[in-house]
């Protein structure tokens, strides 16, 4: 699993049309709002 930060509907085509100009085949997609998990992560994360 792949995660792309996103901050609105222009960066997740950018990355789509990315992907497609790679020849990226995806079988499966799922946009979602951060939650307070996600967010508990990328802080933990910047502290190790």
């Amino acid at each position: 699993m792949v995660q792309l930060p996103a901050q609105g509907p222009h960066d997740i085509e950018r990355f789509l049309a990315t992907l497609r100009e790679a020849g990226v085949v995806m079988e499966d997609m799922e946009i979602r709002r951060a939650d307070l998990e996600d967010v508990f992560l990328l802080v933990m994360k910047g502290a190790a």
